[in-house]
């Protein structure tokens, strides 16, 4: 919680040790606090469902034969067999399934961490609800794996904003004697729904076929608890002082604490508000010596409670337990007794972190878990060797899970609850609570608030980005097409002999792929967007960035239609070119509409926007490639056709997008644009910024001869850097590595499948680095990330 001026920085310094008295005795716990913290303590049952049902799901036969056979083989295979019992469940894609939803979470902190700090708590975590609710709903009618590894992700960007605002609620809206047990709530939640997932695993396994659709399914229901509960929440005094007023966090106070005596609480919530205001760089802050010991916990914590192993733990006990010999349903019952265990423990913990303090139990808990590792290493060692060619006997198998249930006591009594606790609850003075959860959880904020981001500007340039989208995954899914055997053999047979030759047919590798119709096949979409964007220049100048926007869509949709119901060469060749116009629209009005509604200071970032969706739509799309190559005869026309999807949120999203002001300006008056400006900056003076469109516009219009003023010697160098940087965009080799990487790695001897799967891996990577890039762009600048990168893709190439 927001520490302030009454709260003293040794008070903070105490707080680790958990010996910080309650002082203050006006403050109640009321009916209103328990429920509240009850309802959005299920933020935990969600982290703890969604971590639990995995590992038991992917140690189910039904789920292995369906979407991971070669596993489910491994697993036919007796005991004297002498496969590698580390190497059961090495799988790749296996790994992705699980990693996603932590990868997910990871970069949804970010997001999450300006929400929660701009608009309020509740919106976080009723967005996390939300997501859960989408990935649920995704992995209990899952297909393939493309949809498994999507609703995981889904998962992680729900995890990620529940992890990020839950904690923050529980100890902003807790009275600061019951502050500890309240937080903790949260641990308990994650403990109830890991052991729920281990029970739900243990029953649904005995429905054949799809129990496992039950188990994956059933994380709608604390999805549904969050969201609708969220609904009904009261936001904190905290976030009502920092987003409504000091009137509304008063009210808010009285209610809560069931008194009308908050004055104290409330006058320190006053200074903590102004303090952080008053604080311009609140980084360059925490890095003094005074602050250092709490910054250190702070970052050193949550890392640690990660560095603990219970995430593996968790997700892998059940297919640890079917290595060492138990049969499937007897390891879910184990995972099972794990759960209860883990839940009484952290109950205990509960009970006694306000008697015993913080420090103690992070120190015997630590303790705990480290001797039972080492014995659990020991054990596994010596009977499986290093080669994991051994076999183990019930006894030690017992033993196994006697010291795992031992880890797990040792963790929920200690790093669990309290690597939750701790953090959340640093504060005072200049360095508040809010900063310290946000560094670590990896989420850094911006020196000030932005003036001008408001929902709408947000949910605008969002769906507006999904331009970029429509690009990503036009431009991934064609390679991957292109490398799937049944559609080479339906249009183009010849290629599809060439692949089918041996390794030693002295077939030059340069020349499997070489066809003028599958190059007419490929280069028709860019030729289509390049002619497309002379016309959208005109639609966008002339009639707004909206309609340019609606007309990319509605062409994608053709496209994509088109090209999945394909019957010839023809239909995709024509196919091709209206996705291509399409494109050539969007890219043409996108980046504009999100530079133009973004404000300065976040200019940089959000119209990156584009360039993150098409990383998620190129991801996208070779993760789909991946699943749908599985799909014999058709399995590529849902690739293609799945173009459709964000096609149809480009053109739905475009009726509900707001015109840009400079648009407004240009095609309805000045009036119109004022309203707009308003309407997307809030409550933020607009006069400077319409009075630049204004004179701006005026200039536009007495050019008369645009293109001869802009021939001018003082416009040479814009000149040079318009035209120059998107021809050297186009030159770097971008779209042909896009295109073309699976087709490369089949030419260089992968299969099929692996292929698909290193172009998803550069897809990952790529998504990645883009996000890295918007969080980057506004601190180092333009220049500098040009020539690293370029440097980097030179070296490379």
């Amino acid at each position: 919680m927001e520490g302030g001026g009454r709260v003293k920085m040794e008070e903070g310094r105490r707080i680790s040790s958990g010996s910080v008295p309650a002082d203050k005795k006006n403050e109640g716990v009321t009916a209103l606090v328990v429920v509240a913290c009850i309802i959005a303590a299920t933020g935990g049952l969600i982290f703890g469902y969604d971590n639990g049902i995995s590992g038991g799901v992917t140690s189910m036969d039904p789920f292995l034969r369906k979407f991971f056979p070669d596993i489910y083989k491994k697993m036919q295979l007796p005991p004297d067999s002498h496969t590698n019992a580390y190497c059961k469940f090495d799988s790749q894609i296996l790994t992705t399934f699980t990693s996603s939803l932590f990868i997910a979470g990871l970069l949804a902190t970010f997001v999450a961490s300006h929400v929660t700090r701009a608009y309020g708590r509740k919106p976080s975590i009723f967005l996390g609800g939300v997501s859960v609710l989408i990935g649920a709903a995704l992995n209990g009618g899952a297909v393939n794996v493309a949809m498994l590894i999507v609703g995981r992700i889904m998962l992680g960007i729900g995890i990620g904003f529940a992890d990020q605002a839950v904690p923050l609620y529980l100890s902003e809206m807790a009275p600061r004697q019951m502050r500890g047990t309240l937080n903790m709530g949260f641990q308990l939640f994650v403990t109830v729904g890991a052991s729920f997932a281990s029970l739900t695993n243990y029953g649904t396994a005995k429905i054949h076929v799809w129990g496992w659709r039950l188990s994956l399914g059933l994380a709608f229901v604390p999805g549904l608890i969050l969201t609708l509960g969220s609904m009904w929440l009261p936001e904190t005094p905290n976030s009502l002082i920092q987003t409504q007023g000091i009137e509304q966090a008063k009210n808010m106070l009285q209610r809560i604490r069931g008194t009308s005596s908050i004055e104290d609480e409330l006058q320190d919530l006053i200074e903590a508000t102004q303090t952080s205001k008053m604080v311009k760089h609140p980084f360059r802050s925490i890095m003094q010596r005074k602050y250092r010991a709490y910054l250190v916990m702070v970052v050193a914590i949550p890392m640690f409670q990660q560095l603990t192993g219970i995430n593996a733990v968790a997700f892998y006990a059940p297919l640890l337990f079917r290595t060492i010999g138990f049969k499937s349903n007897a390891s879910l019952m184990s995972v099972a007794l794990i759960g209860v265990v883990g839940l009484v423990a952290t109950i205990l913990s509960m009970v006694v972190v306000d008697k015993y303090g913080r420090r103690f139990l992070f120190l015997q808990g630590g303790l705990q878990m480290l001797i039972s590792q080492i014995i659990i290493a020991v054990i596994l060692g010596y009977k499986f060797e290093s080669s994991g060619d051994g076999s183990i006997s019930k006894g030690y198998a017992y033993l196994v899970v006697v010291l795992i249930c031992i880890y797990v006591v040792g963790f929920a009594w200690s790093w669990g609850p309290l690597g939750w606790l701790v953090p959340s609850n640093k504060g005072g003075g200049r360095v508040n609570m809010e900063e310290g959860r946000r560094i670590s959880s990896g989420s850094v904020p911006a020196d000030k608030k932005y003036e001008g981001v408001t929902a709408l500007v947000v949910g605008a340039c969002i769906v507006a980005a999904t331009g970029g989208l429509v690009f990503g995954y036009n431009n991934g899914i064609s390679g991957g097409v292109t490398s799937m055997d049944p559609f080479l053999s339906k249009f183009f047979p010849d290629i599809n002999r060439k692949m089918q030759l041996p390794p030693d047919a002295h077939t030059n590798a340069y020349c499997k792929f070489d066809s003028q119709i599958l190059t007419t096949f490929t280069s028709s979409l860019f030729i289509a967007g390049l002619l497309a964007t002379f016309m959208a220049s005109h639609v966008t100048r002339a009639y707004g960035r909206k309609p340019s926007i609606f007309v990319g869509g509605v062409s994608v949709l053709m496209g994509a239609a088109l090209n999945g119901g394909a019957v010839n060469v023809a239909m995709l060749i024509v196919g091709r070119i209206m996705l291509g116009i399409g494109i050539g629209f969007a890219d043409q009005a996108v980046p504009l509409y999100l530079s133009e509604m973004a404000p300065r200071q976040m200019r940089g970032a959000l119209n990156m926007g584009f360039q993150l969706f098409a990383s998620v739509g190129f991801l996208f799309a070779n993760l789909t490639n991946y699943g749908t190559a599985k799909i014999h005869v058709w399995g590529w026309r849902l690739s293609l056709g799945l173009a459709f999807v964000p096609g149809l949120i480009l053109t739905l999203g475009s009726m509900w997008l707001p015109e840009t002001p400079n648009s407004l300006i240009q095609t309805q008056g000045i009036e119109q644009a004022k309203d707009m400006l308003q309407k997307i900056r809030g409550k933020f003076s607009i006069e400077d910024e319409l009075q630049d469109l204004i004179v701006a516009t005026q200039n536009s219009k007495m050019e008369t001869r645009p293109f001869q003023s802009i021939m001018q010697r003082k416009y040479r160098s814009y000149l040079v850097m318009v035209v120059a940087i998107p021809m050297f965009q186009q030159l770097t080799g971008i779209n042909a590595v896009a295109f073309y990487a699976p087709v490369l790695f089949r030419t260089i001897g992968f299969k099929s499948n692996a292929s698909l799967m290193s172009a998803v891996l550069i897809g990952m990577v790529g998504l990645v680095s883009t996000i890295l890039s918007m969080v980057v762009v506004d601190k180092y600048g333009r220049r500098f990330l040009f020539l690293q990168g370029g440097l980097q893709m030179f070296i490379s190439q």
